[in-house]
């Protein structure tokens, strides 16, 4: 499983919540798994925890590079991580980049990260049925295995699973200096390979180059196949129908349990969902809100972004605060949206409250004293917001895509709330059908009994990682006897 974040080393987003997850629910009497990430400075571990494993040799632009390898193991398993160490590339602030933009040698430090995996399985001895690879960070690696480790013995039984978690972010670099710091040969820079309009995708060569494909929900894979929702990529995807699947992610039902969280006021389960206000009284008093028990509370963790539909949100904000309800949104994004969403906190003190930072205690306590939890999308490939909110009695309100719609079984206006709704869902991408989606929430808010039911509905749901998990074993097995068909 290799990746450029896992939780609860490093994190940016979700990818790292998969990949921190995923492992530790493969069930490890049939599948041996180990884990490779980058060692940036900046990464959460116990220094006490790891140890050297060795160093590996890396070409890169006709010279070799050494890079260090480490071990340790995922938290609350037995999965080993190994981390590669490289000073000038991954000792820095950020991952991706710095205030001013990302990295210019994104293509070097990834390249160099994609070739030392196959240095480190080698280094390990860890022969893989399968290498599982998550983003265009590791985009690289699919076509490394059909082209520079083609005919290497110790690879000759491995085959690559590609997991696109969103196909938004290409890894688009200048093709020559890529070709001269892999020493990949240029036929494979061409529409039946790594280019992409002029340029070398490391997202395009993953999916070209791996023997199966996975994004995470049912409808995000069908979304992408079509030119709307397809980044350019549609017709490619379209040609790999067959060995494309949709797996929806699941959450971590340990860490976000409502039941045992140690970062909410006071803990409550579907029995005792009365317990839930005092956390919402708390969220109101710790945000400087006038809390109200018939006044709903609309919770965002969101980044503030226009595929998370912020724009949306600031379109509808004067309209939906003249109501009485309280807002709270925590997030960081566009400085155009940081200043927007603070002159609102500014003008409705009292109903409103932004914060602008990461907040991981924040973060819990707004999923746990919410009652509604707004999810406004552009496009959403899984979306694990509206998962927790669920666990939490939180209802979800969000726009019918991806692993939204997936997961969000709707309420109709007007209707008896039936067994499995569980949210709310609106389908055109405008600021108007976001702001009667959620009214029609905060009218049922009013109806205690038919509010219950849909609490009950949300809390019984269940998207844990043990269900999502064999889809992927499924994945791997399949992988596993066509290695065998190969030998």
């Amino acid at each position: 499983m290799v990746s450029s974040e896992i939780v609860p080393f490093i994190k940016t987003g979700g990818l790292a919540d998969v990949t921190g997850a995923l492992p530790r629910f493969i069930n490890n009497k049939k599948f041996n798994v180990i884990c490779i990430l980058p060692f940036y400075s900046s990464i959460k571990i116990d220094r006490s925890q790891i140890t050297e494993a060795g160093i590996v040799t890396i070409p890169e632009s006709g010279v070799c590079l050494k890079g260090g390898v480490f071990r340790t193991v995922l938290p609350g398993s037995s999965v080993t991580l190994y981390l590669l160490k490289y000073g000038p590339y991954f000792d820095r602030d950020g991952i991706y980049g710095d205030a001013e933009g990302d990295y210019n040698d994104n293509d070097r430090r990834f390249a160099f990260f994609c070739r030392g995996v196959f240095e480190i399985c080698r280094l390990a001895a860890f022969k893989p049925d399968v290498i599982h690879c998550n983003d265009w960070q590791t985009g690289l690696i699919p076509l490394f295995m059909k082209t520079l480790y083609s005919n290497e013995p110790f690879f000759s039984s491995t085959a690559t699973l590609y997991t696109i978690h969103n196909l938004a972010f290409h890894g688009i670099f200048d093709p020559g200096r890529v070709i001269n710091i892999t020493g990949l040969p240029w036929s494979i820079y061409s529409m039946y390979g790594a280019e992409f309009y002029g340029n070398f995708s490391f997202q395009k060569s993953g999916i070209y180059y791996a023997d199966f494909i996975n994004t995470v929900s049912r409808r995000y894979s069908e979304e992408i196949q079509s030119p709307e929702s397809g980044m350019g990529l549609d017709g490619l995807l379209r040609s790999r129908k067959a060995t494309l699947a949709g797996i929806l992610n699941g959450v971590d039902y340990d860490t976000w349990d409502p039941g045992k969280d140690k970062l909410i006021k006071t803990n409550f389960d579907i029995t005792m969902i009365a317990a839930k206000k005092e956390n919402t009284k708390h969220l109101c008093r710790i945000c400087g809100l006038f809390y109200d028990s018939s006044a709903p509370v609309i919770g965002m963790v969101t980044r503030l972004t226009e595929q998370k539909g912020i724009d949306l949100t600031a379109a509808i904000i004067d309209k939906l605060m003249q109501r009485d309800i309280r807002f709270v949104l925590l997030g960081t994004g566009d400085e155009y949206y940081h200043k927007i969403f603070s002159e609102f906190a500014e003008r409705y003190k009292g109903k409103m409250y932004i914060s602008l930072r990461y907040d991981e205690e924040l973060s819990h306590l707004i999923y746990a004293g919410s009652d509604i939890f707004l999810i406004p999308s552009r496009f959403e490939p899984c979306g694990l917001g509206q998962i927790i909110s669920f666990r939490y009695g939180t209802i979800p309100v969000a726009r019918e895509t991806g692993g939204l719609a997936d997961t969000i079984i709707p309420c109709r206006s007007g209707e008896e709330i039936d067994t499995g709704v569980n949210g709310f869902l609106f389908r055109d991408y405008n600021s108007g059908a976001l702001y009667e989606t959620l009214v029609d929430a905060l009218n049922l808010f009013a109806d205690k009994e038919q509010w219950g039911k849909l609490i009950d509905n949300a809390m019984k749901a269940d998207f844990s990682w043990s269900v999502s998990a064999a889809g992927y074993e499924d994945i791997y097995r399949k992988l596993c006897i066509r290695n065998e068909g190969l030998k």
